[in-house]
C-alpha cells in the first residue's frame, strides 16, 4: 500500500507539473510567438505537408502536416482562455492540407474551430518557448543540435560502460532505420530525445534496482505528455535494452525468473504511467471544460486500435516491415554476427532471452494500434529501431 501511495504521489506531482508547464506556456507573449509562427507558415508553403528528405521514398518523408498542426495549436493558445487552452485546445482547420490551414489562420482568414483534446499536447506548449526567439527553421536547427549532442553523450557513456561492440549494436537501429529523420521534425524528435535522455540516465543508474521501476514509470508519463502516437516504443525499448545489456553479469548469476521480473516490472510500470497519464487528460478535460474528452478519447482509441476497410492486424505489421531497407539491415547483422561469434560469452544467454522480448515489442504495438500503425507506417516503422538494436 505504501508503494502504491508513493507512486500515486509521484504521478500527482507529474500531472501538476504538466498543467503548470502548459499554463506558463499559454501566458507567454503571443505577439512574438505568433509573429514567428507566421514566418514559419510561409516556409511551409514552399515545403508542403509531406516533403521527402534527401532520399526519395515514403520512409524518408517528413511530417510537416503534424508539425504545422503543432504550430497551429501553439498559435491558438491564449492566456485569456487558459483552461480551455490547456485541457481542450483548439486549432484552425478548413481543409486536409495543413500548411494551408496554418497560413489561413495566421492571415486571420479562419478562426480556431476544432477541439483537439484527446492528447496532452506537450509539444505545442514546449515549442511556444522556442517560438519567442525564432521560426520553425530555427527550431529545426536547435533540434538537430540537441539530438546530436544526446547521441554523442549516449554513445560515449555506453562505450565506457559496455564497450564498442554493444555500442555499435545499440546504434544499429538509429543508423539503419533513418534516425536522422527524427532530428528535423518536432513531432519525430520528441520521442527520440526522451529515449536518449532516459537511456543516459539508465546508464548511470542501472545497478539501482529500486530506481529503475520508478524511472520507467516517469518515462511513461512524460512520453504520454509529449507523444502523438509517433514512436512511443522507443522510449521504453532503448532504455530497457541498455538496462539488460549492462546487467548481463548479474543476470547470468541469478535464476531466469528473477531477471525476467526485473525487466517486466519496469516495463509494465512504463505502460501504467503512459496510459494513466492519457486517461487523466480525458478526465480533467471533461471536468474543467464543456468538451466530453472521455467519450472522444474512448472513441478514438477504439478507432486507432481497430481494423476494417482493408486494414488488419497483420497488414499493420506488414506495412511497417515494408518501410525498412532489409538489405542494409541484413548486411549489418551479418557483420555483427561475425563479431558475436568471435566474442560470444555463453554466460550471457539469459540476457539474450530477455533482449528477445524487446525485439518483439514494436510488433506487439503494431498489432495493438493496428489502424494507426497501418496508416502512418511511414513513420511508425521507426519503432523497429528497438528490434534492430
Amino acid at each position: 500500500m505504501k508503494k502504491f501511495l508513493y507512486y500515486f504521489k509521484i504521478f500527482s506531482i507529474l500531472i501538476g507539473s504538466f498543467i503548470l508547464f502548459a499554463a506558463i506556456s499559454c501566458c507567454l507573449p503571443n505577439k512574438f510567438v505568433r509573429h514567428n509562427i507566421k514566418k514559419s507558415a510561409n516556409d511551409f508553403l514552399l515545403e508542403k505537408d509531406y516533403p521527402t528528405a534527401i532520399i526519395q521514398g515514403r520512409a524518408y518523408t517528413l511530417d510537416n502536416f503534424t508539425d504545422a498542426l503543432i504550430l497551429d495549436m501553439a498559435y491558438c493558445a491564449d492566456s485569456k482562455d487558459i483552461v480551455n487552452s490547456i485541457f481542450a485546445p483548439k486549432c484552425g482547420v478548413l481543409n486536409t492540407i495543413m500548411h494551408q490551414n496554418l497560413q489561413l489562420l495566421t492571415d486571420g482568414a479562419i478562426e480556431p474551430n476544432v477541439v483537439y483534446a484527446r492528447y496532452w499536447h506537450g509539444s505545442p506548449f514546449l515549442i511556444r518557448f522556442f517560438l519567442l526567439f525564432g521560426n520553425f527553421n530555427s527550431i529545426r536547427h536547435l533540434l538537430y543540435i540537441i539530438t546530436s549532442v544526446l547521441l554523442v553523450i549516449t554513445g560515449c557513456t555506453l562505450y565506457k560502460k559496455s564497450g564498442w561492440i554493444t555500442t555499435i549494436g545499440f546504434f544499429g537501429g538509429f543508423i539503419l532505420l533513418n534516425g536522422f529523420m527524427t532530428q528535423f521534425s518536432m513531432q519525430f524528435a520528441t520521442d527520440m530525445i526522451l529515449a536518449l535522455v532516459f537511456t543516459i540516465i539508465v546508464c548511470h543508474r542501472y545497478q539501482d534496482a529500486k530506481c529503475i521501476p520508478m524511472l520507467l514509470f516517469i518515462d511513461g508519463c512524460v512520453t504520454c505528455y509529449f507523444d502523438l502516437l509517433t514512436t512511443p516504443v522507443l522510449t521504453i525499448g532503448l532504455p530497457m535494452i541498455v538496462y539488460i545489456m549492462l546487467n548481463a553479469e548479474k543476470q547470468a548469476q541469478e535464476p531466469i525468473g528473477s531477471g525476467l521480473g526485473k525487466v517486466i516490472v519496469p516495463s509494465v510500470l512504463w505502460g501504467v504511467g503512459y496510459f494513466c497519464t492519457w486517461i487523466s487528460k480525458w478526465i480533467l478535460a471533461t471536468i474543467f471544460t464543456s468538451f466530453n474528452a472521455i467519450k472522444d478519447g474512448i472513441h478514438q482509441t477504439l478507432f486507432r486500435s481497430g481494423t476494417g476497410e482493408g486494414i488488419t492486424r497483420w497488414s499493420a505489421v506488414r506495412e511497417n516491415l515494408a518501410q525498412v531497407s532489409w538489405e542494409a539491415v541484413l548486411v549489418f547483422v551479418f557483420l555483427l554476427v561475425i563479431l558475436i561469434i568471435l566474442s560470444f560469452n555463453k554466460k550471457n544467454f539469459k540476457s539474450i532471452l530477455l533482449l528477445a522480448l524487446f525485439m518483439l515489442l514494436p510488433y506487439a504495438w503494431y498489432v495493438f494500434a493496428a489502424n494507426h500503425s497501418h496508416i502512418h507506417c511511414w513513420f511508425t516503422y521507426r519503432d523497429q529501431m528497438v528490434t534492430v538494436s
